[in-house]
């Protein structure tokens, strides 16, 4: 590698010491040789202990000498002077003489004089990079008389001849070390040049030189450094220019130290070559205090100044030197730089672990640290440090983080040396602490100046610490990471200095990766940066070593933390390092600038592990530190002395003074909370912040002291989860950052807007009511705001709000706890996300006497108020509203801060408004209240599955609750919804119109209190199938039925793909009226009550509702009076308290009664009318005496209802039915069905009839499935059903249309088919995709679809009702296996082959048990092998009965593997012998157990086998069939819609399939499954007055089917809308109609258009036709004014022409769009589907659609756009001279010909077929296919 002067490279310098110099030059001696200005002749010999040796002299001839540490000495270094042809003077710098050939031979000084031969020398190149000096006057070369490095070097040098063999002697390597002088921008008074030099005093100033150069003692060697900076050596002592400590001047140091700042230099490019020098310890610049030639040198010293215009600033010398920017200037010098702040409240990730889009969904790695999930520390303990004392100003402000994790990736270790040059440092072997980086605040992080991420969503680390060079051997940064930066300089830490402090162990080819127990000796290892964290060295090991791994109860030490105190830096941690158990100590060491001191003992153990010590100081100046004890398991706090963190208070007041060996005990800490890895620090304004691995929130102490009498802890939310570690950061600007790590999930933080004032701004609102005598303050319940006691004299630390005024005396109120703001609810107070406008969350204080205050909300006007009217009212669900202004103590409420009072405006105009909810949005108003005149703002927003939101709508409120004379009002769509305003002038009712997505039923609101807003759906069809209806359990109350709860009930009209809500079930208020209860509570939630009238006083409210448990029925017949069709809904009726919320099943409301009614509709469930009552029960509580879960069959002319009834002691259930017969004699008293006398809880019965007749019934508690002959009888009633595999609860069971039985619960996706529709037979698992719920049903439509009807879940707010629609065919298909499977059946116990407990490990034992049809471990495949033995396949597992050391298991198969083989004997009862093909010993059962064995004879009936069949249609087992009747099938592709097979041969006689003639190869399957279709959307199309339009309709691109829907189930045919009908001229003018598409591609008008082509010339032949094209639609510019007319088309681009062409003659205009995937997918489909090109078009790929096309494809693409093409022309077959008629494409061509659409290049007609066709000609043929007008007349003979 060539040596360039230019290289200014750390390598170079480092190349100054080697023994072989990099080669310079070329071996011939003619090659050109570089000569420096000035610079060394260093000898290729080196010295006796190795070092490099140079030309020297001292008073004597030359000789060759060492220089000092890293280049030559000052009398050591030569200006090289160009005299003439190639000759060179010598001048030695330190005499100023030139090197000079003696008489005597020797080498010598002598005065300068560029005239005498013997000063003069050239330069030879020699090998190796070497050069030969030759003195002009006697052709002698210099030489040493040293021959090997073990001579003397004071030999004086030589003049002799050339030699080989004294090569080595005579060989120089002529460098220049980059060295050089700085010459500055102001010369002497005489004009002389100034260099940078040192005076007596060890000051730099400017001097002038020695004539033409520098004095040698004005020469520095330039370090270059990895930061970008130099460090500047005086190459006279090998000193090192620096900044004084006080940063004003430059001095010299001692000694040289390149990480040190103050000897660091930048180098910025100013004009006419010069450099402007700019220190990296404090960012000013070198400058000389003269201003101008003339001032004087003398004691002018150098100062360090701002950057200016100054010539003072300006420096040169002969290096090209690697120059920096200049830095941004920042506002104040030395303080940091302006960098944007991150906004607060925002959870910003730092890293995200498995964040890289290429392994999701596969094995979750780690893609920056290469760790595979559930490994040790992937993503911990973070750290952030925001810089501050940086020399640079602009670096202060950056924020650093870094983390615990595994190891460093090996692709970043190539990224991060490419970027820093710093490669060497980085092992990929090693674990890392990764430094991130931010410069906007925190939002982002990685790479901070490029801002792009390196992989998946995360960003490139800047630097890596991994204790690089460390002397302690190669080691990995591995745990607990502390970031520090140094506030100011302690010995060679200098200030600003970053410091990164953790665990190290050792390395190794898999240590230092997630086993660190492979590490056998650790430190505590200190890591420094002096480039903003860029590259890290090791500094020192703060403790250590310990042999033992880095892991708990080991040998070791982690957990620093760092602080500066009386100049001294000091690091606590955790010290487990004085033995190998489990205790550890709290230990500090002080670095006092030289070395590290300790340990010192501050907590001593007793074997309770105190850890993680962290320290602030105090507003007192005492230390608080925090750690966690026990492990973990508990956090607590000690105090320090006053500014002496050495000294500290035991809990007894004791002083410890730990420089004397004193400590204290691990109990003398106060407990903060449980949990632990604490967290601590004071603010600018002295409040001390805390935190913990349990906590979420920031606990605040209410004083600055902790220890001060009454202080306590205030919770603070910061909306960042709690986490193993949690960090607290004070930011410059005030903000609090919470860094938060989890492992193998990633790092997150989040930014706190801390108010800076929190003792001012944050406290409690009491409650003037108290709670039997003690104080209440405002609470929370969830979002609800209550009252509630608190602690002691104080609120909770949950009771606390910020009162953060918004504008003199208008406050919000924010939680602390939660971060969220007081507002006024629609029906109560909440806690909502801070929104400053919103009116709901502002609230004003009026003086209430006493200290008490009125609070009013400035939405409404009204007054924040407690339900609570006396002390004695439980405190439990009372929460709290807003209400009219009342002299009352249930509004007076005393705020703990300073409030400045508003009086509330008059509120006697005020107008309320009423939200309807509606399905799939959320709607919210800007306010509840609002005067006259005034406009409330309503935002609705989409949830999921909402499609659209189509109306607003606006009803006046009236006394009848109804929806009448609604008013629809305009509203802006949004990103999330849409938004209106509506003005107020009455009381308004507000809902909204939305349309959901396809088959889901009701997405109701969030907004309420209630576990679920929908539950236990229900779905049937009418008697003639065009109709379904759906209703469900609502927790939403009607606005229409005056708050009370309903049955809503939803009508689809297209197979359950959409829904409308038509009609609810509303009680009958005159069957059950309004009932009043006096209640009693416990703990908030009602015990009892007393039925009461309502004037009594207390009485409380309960009206009916329809409450629980709706079940609808379609009458098959007439029935009652009710006609075929009728349809009938069930549910429970109960008594709820007025305005109660459904919350759950703890009696919430009361639900005193229970009422199992029945409805009808005969309108199609327009409207209800009440039927009758099927039975009344008690308290609507599990537990108490409900009746519930009705279901209805209808047999001979019986409507029979089957329900829950809990009418019976102790709270159980039975099951029960009731019939009523229709003929006025109602319904019978209830017959049991199930009743399990308390070991159980049946519920929740479905029958279903059988094919046989027969019946079954399933039910919960347990699930289990009874059958019966008789619908009516279940005995015995008290026995237990049987298993199907379900495990949960609301269990269904439906017949299919082909008899099978389906059974499935409400927690499973799956369901299950019995294999007989017997159900005798194995219940098979089939997935269905649909979500698993509390509660489901199923309906089979006549048309076939199966739906399955459910709920998202259950106790969720985000509840849906959805259908799920299933074809039965490709959902419930069969298996084919099943018909040829068996269960084996032994002859002598009647007990069937199984798996031991239902494994499906290999090895797991095969026994004999009772046949259980839920199991389908006891299904067998028998497959024959081609030697005619057979293997028996597991169905469950999929595993084969084997023998294994002489047992049988199940193993995987191995057909080769005779002990898996079995010959299989037919007896003459039908049974079957089975002979192991291993062992020659028959299966057998064992007697006395269940065991399976093997045995010698063959005849036993315990040998005996029954191989039954499961499936209904199963083939009996033939184990000799000669399979001669079979039949052979041949081979059928499947298509979109068909099953196809495979080519097989099928035996009649046993039922098995073969893939050959022979019968030798049996086949599970040789069904190929029906393709699917794959539609392509087309846009509705509008008809014109022109042209039909289209309907919006999707086609198969691969059979060219129509279809309604995008997943292509409902086929159509016809798609045209017919045209419009020209409208009649009326008198007076012409109407011109308009299309919906008006200007959209649509047909010319008569006005032709100006053409924007300027590339079309007004001359072109092709002119018109462009033109024309154009104004058609059917092409277009590669520009808005560039059509290209000589540019070519792709075969992709003439499909899309084609297809416009069609489209256009065919609907009239082009509407065709790109597709999603590749732009050309709707042309192609669109092309195939309509024949104009064959379907191996769409198999094309993008590189052959991309290929330019041939002029003769494209007549044949084109051809195919019509039917036909009628011949105007005289064409002959051959007749065009370049295309025969045996051509490709040739019958299209001739038909173009023929139709005067193509006439050839010339009269010839000459085609060009394999020629690329021209976007001129293209316009041409569009034209003349489009319009026949335009063909042209040709004749070819």
């Amino acid at each position: 590698m060539k040596w360039k002067r230019a290289l200014s490279t750390l390598l170079a310098v480092l190349l100054l010491v080697s023994l072989l110099p990099t080669a310079v030059f070329a071996e011939s001696s003619t090659a050109e040789v570089s000569v420096p200005s000035v610079g060394y002749l260093q000898s290729k010999i080196p010295s006796p202990d190795g070092k490099a040796v140079y030309m020297a002299r001292n008073g004597s001839p030359f000789f060759t000498w060492t220089g000092m540490n890293t280049h030559a000495e000052d009398n050591q270094y030569f200006a090289f002077e160009l005299v003439s042809n190639g000759l060179y003077s010598m001048v030695n710098l330190s005499a100023n003489q030139a090197v000079t050939a003696t008489d005597s031979g020797n080498l010598n000084l002598a005065a300068i004089d560029h005239g005498d031969g013997k000063q003069l020398w050239s330069f030879e190149a020699g090998a190796d990079g070497y050069v030969y000096i030759r003195n002009s006057f006697t052709q002698t070369y210099i030489t040493t008389p040293r021959t090997k490095n073990t001579d003397a070097m004071d030999q004086y040098l030589q003049l002799s001849e050339k030699a080989e063999g004294a090569a080595d002697r005579q060989l120089w390597y002529l460098g220049d070390g980059l060295t050089a002088s700085l010459q500055n921008g102001i010369s002497s008074e005489s004009g002389s040049a100034t260099y940078l030099a040192l005076d007596g005093d060890g000051v730099y100033l400017t001097w002038t030189g020695n004539g033409s150069h520098a004095e040698s003692n004005q020469f520095y060697a330039f370090n270059y450094l990895s930061n970008g900076a130099y460090q500047l050596l005086r190459i006279k002592d090998d000193k090192a220019v620096s900044v004084t400590d006080d940063e004003t001047k430059p001095v010299q140091s001692e000694p040289a130290d390149a990480a040190n700042a103050a000897q660091q230099w930048y180098f910025e490019n100013a004009e006419s070559g010069f450099y402007r020098i700019r220190s990296a310890a404090n960012g000013l610049y070198l400058t000389s205090p003269r201003s101008e030639a003339s001032t004087a040198m003398d004691f002018k010293y150098l100062t360090l100044s701002e950057k200016s215009d100054a010539q003072g600033q300006l420096w040169k010398t002969d290096l090209a030197l690697q120059t920096v920017s200049a830095p941004d200037t920042p506002d104040v010098p030395g303080e940091p730089s302006t960098l944007p702040d991150a906004s607060t409240g925002v959870v910003y990730t730092i890293y995200s672990a498995y964040d890289d889009p290429d392994i999701q969904g596969s094995e979750t790695v780690d893609p920056e640290f290469g760790t595979v999930a559930g490994t040790l520390n992937s993503s911990l303990s973070p750290r952030i440090l925001e810089l501050k004392h940086q020399s640079t100003p602009a670096n202060n402000g950056r924020l650093l983080a870094t983390f615990e994790c595994n190891r460093l990736p090996k692709s970043d270790a190539a990224l991060v040396a490419e970027k820093w040059k710093n490669g060497e440092n980085f092992n990929a072997n090693l674990s890392s602490f990764p430094i991130y980086e931010s410069i906007d605040g925190g939002a982002t992080w990685g790479a901070g100046d490029t801002g792009k991420p390196a992989r998946g969503g995360n960003y490139l680390p800047v630097g890596y610490v991994q204790n690089q060079n460390s002397t302690n051997g190669v080691t990995g940064m591995r745990n607990c990471p502390e970031l520090f930066e140094m506030p100011e300089t302690i010995g060679d830490l200098v200030k600003g200095t970053i410091l990164c402090a953790g665990n190290s162990i050792e390395a190794g080819t898999s240590k230092c990766a997630a086993d660190v127990s492979q590490s056998n000796t650790t430190y505590l290892d200190l890591c420094v940066s002096t480039d903003v964290g860029r590259t890290w060295t090791h500094h020192s090991s703060i403790a250590g070593p310990f042999t033992g791994a880095c892991k708990l109860n080991s040998n070791t030490a982690w957990e620093p933390f760092f602080f500066v105190w009386d100049h001294q830096l000091y690091c606590f941690y955790s010290d487990e390092g004085f033995d190998n158990t489990n205790d550890q100590n709290l230990s500090y060491a002080v670095y006092d600038g030289s070395k590290w001191e300790g340990p010192f003992v501050v907590v001593q153990s007793n074997s309770r592990r105190p850890g993680m010590p962290i320290l602030a100081q105090l507003e007192n100046g005492q230390f608080m530190m925090v750690y966690e004890r026990d492990g973990g398991s508990s956090s607590g706090y000690v105090l320090s002395a006053v500014n002496d963190p050495t000294v500290w208070y035991a809990k007894d007041g004791a002083e410890k003074n730990t420089k004397d060996h004193q400590h204290l005990n691990w109990d003398d800490a106060v407990r903060i909370n449980g949990n632990g890895a604490p967290y601590v620090i004071t603010t600018k304004s002295g409040t001390i912040l805390y935190n913990n691995t349990a906590l979420s929130s920031l606990y605040v102490n209410s004083a600055k002291d902790p220890s001060d009498p009454g202080a306590f802890w205030i919770e603070y939310a910061t909306g960042l989860g709690s986490a193993y570690n949690r960090q607290i950061v004070e930011l410059s600007n005030g903000n609090i950052m919470i860094p938060r790590g989890v492992n193998d999930s990633g790092i997150t933080c989040t930014i706190l807007d801390f108010p800076e004032n929190f003792a001012e701004t944050v406290g409690s609102v009491q409650s003037k009511i108290d709670f039997q005598g003690h104080a209440t303050y405002m609470a929370f319940d969830g979002t609800a705001v209550m009252t509630w006691t608190g602690l002691g004299d104080h609120a909770e630390p949950n009771q606390y709000y910020e009162f953060r005024e918004v504008e003199t005396g208008t406050y919000l109120l924010i939680n602390t706890a939660q971060g969220k703001a007081v507002s006024s609810g629609t029906s109560r107070v909440e806690l909502r996300t801070v929104n400053p406008d919103d009116s709901k969350q502002l609230w004003s204080f009026e003086a209430g006497g006493g200290g008490w205050y009125y609070i009013w909300n400035h939405a409404s006007g009204l007054y924040l108020t407690t339900p609570r009217a006396s002390a004695s009212t439980a405190m439990d669900y009372s929460y709290l509203g807003v209400s009219a202004k009342a002299d009352v103590d249930t509004q007076l409420w005393k705020p703990e801060v300073s409030v400045a009072e508003k009086a509330a405006p008059d509120t006697s105009d005020y107008y309320s408004l009423t939200l309807v909810p509606a399905d799939g949005v959320e709607i919210e108003l800007s306010s509840t209240r609002a005067a006259a005149g005034h406009s409330v703002t309503i935002t609705v927003t989409k949830k999921e599955h909402c499609e659209s939101i189509n109306e607003i709508v606006v009803y006046p409120e009236n006394d009848q609750h109804t929806l009448v004379n609604g008013k629809s009002i305009s509203f802006t769509e949004t990103s999330s919804g849409a938004t209106a305003t509506v003005a107020v002038d009455k009381d308004l009712v507000i809902t909204a119109k939305t349309t959901l997505e396809d088959y889901y039923v009701s997405v109701p609101t969030n907004n309420h209190t209630g576990r679920n807003q929908c539950l236990s759906p229900r779905i049937v069809e009418s008697l003639d199938g065009t109709t379904l209806w759906c209703t469900f359990e609502s927790a939403l109350t009607s606005y229409t039925a005056d708050g009370e709860f309903t049955f809503p009930i939803y009508r689809s009209m297209d197979k359950g793909k959409t829904w409308e809500k038509i009609s609810e079930i509303v009680n009958d208020d005159t069957v059950h009226p309004d009932e009043y209860y006096i209640v009693t509570y416990n703990n908030g939630i009602p015990a009892s009550a007393t039925q009461v009238s309502a004037d009594t006083e207390g009485a409380i409210c309960h009206p009916w509702s329809m409450h629980n448990c709706p079940q609808l029925f379609v009458l098959p017949e007439a029935w009652g009076g009710l006609e075929a069709g009728t349809l009938l809904c069930a549910g429970d009726a109960v008594t709820i308290e007025k305005n109660a919320k459904k919350v759950s099943d703890a009696g919430d409301g009361g639900l005193w009664k229970t009422s199992l009614d029945l409805y009808y509709s005969v309108d199609g469930g327009v409207t209800w009318r009440f039927h009758s009552t099927i039975a009344a029960g008690g308290r609507n509580i599990m537990g108490y005496d409900p009746v519930w879960e009705p279901f209805f069959v209808f047999n001979e002319g019986r409507l029979i209802c089957y329900y829950s009834d809990e009418r019976i002691p102790n709270g159980k259930q039975k099951l029960v039915y009731s019939l009523n017969m229709g003929t006025g004699g109602g319904w019978t008293d209830p017959v049991d069905i199930l009743d399990y006398n308390g070991n159980g809880r049946p519920g929740m019965p479905i029958l279903a009839q059988l094919t046989n007749g027969k019946w079954i019934l399933v039910s919960e508690i347990p699930t289990r499935y009874k059958i019966s002959d008789d619908l009516l009888n279940w005995e015995p009633v008290n026995t237990y059903g049987l298993e199907w595999g379900a495990g949960g609860g609301s269990p269904y069971v439906l017949a299919l249309q082909d008899g099978r039985i389906v059974v499935g619960d409400g927690t499973l996706s799956e369901v299950f088919i019995n294999t007989k529709r017997d159900c005798t037979g194995a219940w098979i698992k089939y997935e269905t995709g649909a979500i698993g719920g509390y509660n489901r049903c199923f309906l089979q439509l006549r048309t076939g679809e199966f739906l399955i009807c459910g709920s998202k879940g259950f106790d969720k707010q985000d509840n849906y009702i959805y259908v799920k629609s299933l074809n039965v065919e490709d959902a419930f298909k069969e298996d084919e296996v099943l018909l040829r499977s068996y269960n084996l059946v032994n002859s002598a116990k009647d007990e069937v082959i199984g798996i031991e407990a239902d494994s499906m490990s290999v090895g797991a034992n095969a026994i004999t048990w009772t046949f259980k049809g839920n199991s389908m471990n006891q299904i067998w495949t028998p497959v024959r092998c081609s030697n005619g033995s057979y293997y028996l396949k597991n169905y469950q597992t999929g595993l084969v009965l084997s023998v294994k050391n002489g047992a049988l298991v199940q193993t995987t198969l191995n057909e080769s593997e005779a002990a898996q083989n079995w010959t299989a004997t037919l007896k003459e009862d039908g049974t079957v012998i089975l002979c192991n093909c291993e062992t020659g010993m028959y299966l057998t059962a064992a007697d006395g157990s269940h065991s399976l064995i093997l045995s010698e004879t063959n005849d036993a009936l315990a040998q005996r086998w029954q191989f039954r069949t499961v499936a209904d249609d199963g083939k009996a087992f033939s184990p000799d069939c000669p399979h001669a009747n079979k039949t052979h099938v041949e081979a059928k592709d499947a298509t979109c819609t068909q099953l196809g097979n495979k080519d097989y041969w099928h035996c009649e006689d046993c039922g098995q399939n073969f893939s050959d003639e022979n019968c030798q190869n049996v086949l599970d399957s040789v069904t190929i499954p029906a393709e699917g279709h794959s539609p392509v959307h087309i846009d509705r199309v509008e008809p014109t007055t022109e042209s039909n339009g289209n309907i919006e309709y999707w086609v198969c691109s691969k059979c060219g089917s129509k279809f309604k829907d995008a997943d292509g189930t409902e086929t159509i045919t016809d798609v045209t809308i017919p045209k419009l009908d020209k409208p009649s001229k009326p008198s007076g003018g012409t109407v011109k109609p308009v299309s919906p598409n008006a200007g959209v591609n649509k047909k010319p008008e008569a006005e032709k258009k100006e053409l924007p082509f300027t590339d079309v010339p007004q001359t072109a032949w092709y002119r018109e036709s462009v033109q024309k094209a154009w104004e058609i639609g059917l092409i277009d510019g590669v520009t808005k004014t560039q059509f290209q007319p000589d540019g070519t088309l792709t075969v992709a681009q003439a499909i899309k022409l084609a297809a416009a062409l069609y489209q256009m003659e065919h609907e009239g205009e082009v509407n065709l769009k790109n597709g999603r995937v590749n732009w050309y997918d709707s042309y192609v489909s669109y092309a195939v589907a309509n024949g104009i090109i064959e379907k191996d078009y769409a198999s094309y790929t993008a590189a052959q659609m991309n290929a330019a096309i041939t002029r003769a494809e494209f007549v044949h693409i084109f051809h195919g756009a019509e039917n036909t093409y009628k011949a105007i022309n005289q064409v002959a077959d051959d007749a065009i001279p370049d295309v025969k008629t045996s051509d490709a494409f040739a019958s299209d061509i001739y038909e173009f010909y023929r139709a005067g659409i193509l006439t050839g290049s010339d009269a010839k007609g000459t085609f060009h077929p394999v020629s690329s066709i021209k976007r001129s000609e293209v316009s041409a043929i569009l034209v003349r296919m489009f319009d026949t007008a335009s063909r042209q007349s040709i004749t070819l003979k």
